[in-house]
């Protein structure tokens, strides 16, 4: 187990923009449950044409954090994923 994946460890930030739809945040989510990411904070925000997610997901090492922002960019409703991370407070 990587530090990241340890309780209390490196959380990965995702934000998340693309096209409104029925479906595009159940399918967002989805993809953190498949990686077993744990979901310390959520912010969603949108209107009739788009949304923003703003995902802080523990839980991931850096390669299953890649693997996730990878799987995002395939989301149809998927427009842009940008990633990054903080370290835990010392």
């Amino acid at each position: 187990m990587t530090d990241a994946e340890k309780p209390g460890g490196r959380r990965h930030i995702y934000v998340v923009e693309g096209r409104a739809s029925a479906d595009g945040l159940s399918r967002v989510i989805g993809l953190f449950v498949v990686q077993d990411a744990r979901l310390d904070e959520a912010r969603y925000d949108a209107d009739a044409k788009s949304f923003t997610l703003r995902i802080v997901a523990g839980g991931l090492g850096d390669e299953r954090a890649d693997h996730l922002a990878r799987r995002l960019r395939l989301v149809p409703q998927v427009e842009r994923v940008a990633v990054g991370w903080r370290e835990p407070p010392a």
